[in-house]
């Protein structure tokens, strides 16, 4: 079943009037920006019909259609967007972020929908675990305040509070035990997403959506992007290594805190003992990148992350390209991962050109190449043609768009 042939079904004339309804129901459902039962109301609202009404069922899918084809445009640009964000090191979206679906909303008819959503929601839901929470309480009450008045005050700050709580709870860093908070959670996420677009407005895809003002997002993807140069190697380093890694992760917390960086688990981190290795089960580590919003630095492979920590190395000039690859080779092995493999191959290749004597310094940009295709996300270069002749040089420039970021590393690799 997909979106296109249910909609084929509501349009066909010859169908029975039950079956074709049948089809908008499954559309509904599979299009749902509000919810279904939100969404389904929104339609009679907008087209001032119920769906038993002569004529619904073709207008309705034409509203359908309209936020779908909006909706697709969206998430095409947030494709893109989030490749670009890849590519410079931001690997998972933040859980405040604008997206196609967060938050929640008819795309072209956003405020008009997201009114009618909290209108609709009021109806039909049961409020009691909500209006017992301390988090739940305040949000209830401001959704019966713009069902009442689309102009009432709100009391903004409190309302970010809770929409804090919320993005704790399902993201996991503040999580209790049992399953009401989790529910009240997903319930005023959504909710205050709708007094969001209505009050606040919608940011630009991709920046940060919250009920009171906040840094700008381009300084916060700089300090994202600082704080993310400095920790991963130690991350990467530690989680191969606990005893030297440790050293390194005390070292990257303290220069964060100098750079103004604070948030009470890095201080904590930055005055642990070098000499006390830190464990890999110690919640420590977890918790300051969950403050900074790097939790994905700590979810790869002890061999990808030391393999990371080495190439960021070899950038930063404290490491050499036959240091790296050898170890690649005897950690790592033939076996690894698909990705990880080319640094493995290229310690072959060193032993090759080795005994032929031939250019080990373009091999050494090779290698440099691969680094940058590593880190940055990229497709690397095949290794057929060096291994047995014949090769071409790398590209000496990154691809468009990235020249900004990596002018100073290409300077490096034409030195």
């Amino acid at each position: 079943m997909g979106f296109a042939r249910e909609a084929r079904r509501v349009r066909d004339r010859s169908l029975p009037d039950g079956h074709r309804l049948q089809a908008l129901g499954a559309c509904v459902q599979m299009a749902r920006p509000l919810g279904f039962h939100s969404t389904w109301s929104y339609l009679e609202a907008r087209l001032g019909m119920r769906w038993r009404d002569a004529g619904f069922l073709l207008r309705a899918m034409d509203l359908i259609e309209t936020e779908r084809d909006a909706h697709l445009a969206v998430t095409t640009a947030y494709a893109g967007l989030r490749l670009r964000r890849k590519h410079a090191g931001l690997r998972r979206p933040r859980i405040d972020e604008v997206t196609p679906t967060s938050p929640p909303r008819w795309h072209g008819d956003e405020v008009v929908g997201a009114m009618h959503a909290l209108s609709a929601w009021r109806e039909i839901h049961r409020v009691g675990a909500l209006a017992a929470h301390p988090f739940g309480r305040p949000v209830l009450e401001a959704v019966d305040q713009l069902v009442r008045s689309p102009s009432a005050v709100l009391d903004l700050p409190t309302l970010q509070r809770s929409l804090d709580w919320s993005r704790r709870q399902i993201s996991g860093t503040d999580r209790a035990v049992g399953s009401t908070d989790a529910h009240v959670a997903s319930v005023t996420e959504w909710l205050l997403g709708q007094i969001c677009v209505i009050r606040c407005g919608l940011p630009e895809l991709g920046a940060r959506w919250n009920l009171t003002e906040d840094v700008g997002t381009a300084a916060l993807m700089e300090r994202s992007r600082r704080a993310q140069e400095v920790l991963a190697p130690a991350v990467g380093t530690w989680l191969a290594s606990p005893v030297q890694g440790t050293a390194e992760l005390v070292d990257a917390a303290t220069d964060l805190l100098v750079d103004g960086f604070d948030t009470p688990t890095l201080r904590i981190l930055a005055g642990v003992s070098p000499r006390e290795p830190i464990e890999p089960g110690d919640p420590l580590v977890p918790a300051v990148l969950g403050e900074l919003g790097l939790e994905h630095l700590a979810e790869v492979s002890p061999e990808r992350a030391a393999l990371d920590a080495r190439l960021r190395r070899l950038v930063a000039g404290r490491a050499s390209v036959r240091e790296v690859t050898t170890w690649a080779h005897s950690v790592l092995g033939h076996d690894c991962d698909d990705d990880l493999t080319v640094f493995v191959e290229l310690d072959d290749v060193y032993d090759e050109w080795q005994f032929d004597q031939r250019d080990r310094a373009f091999l050494e940009r090779v290698v440099r190449h691969e680094t940058w295709a590593y880190l940055a996300g990229v497709e690397p270069v095949g290794l057929s043609d060096l291994r047995w002749g014949g090769a071409e040089a790398p590209p000496v420039a990154p691809p468009p768009g990235r020249a900004a970021r990596l002018t100073a590393w290409w300077r490096r690799i034409r030195s």
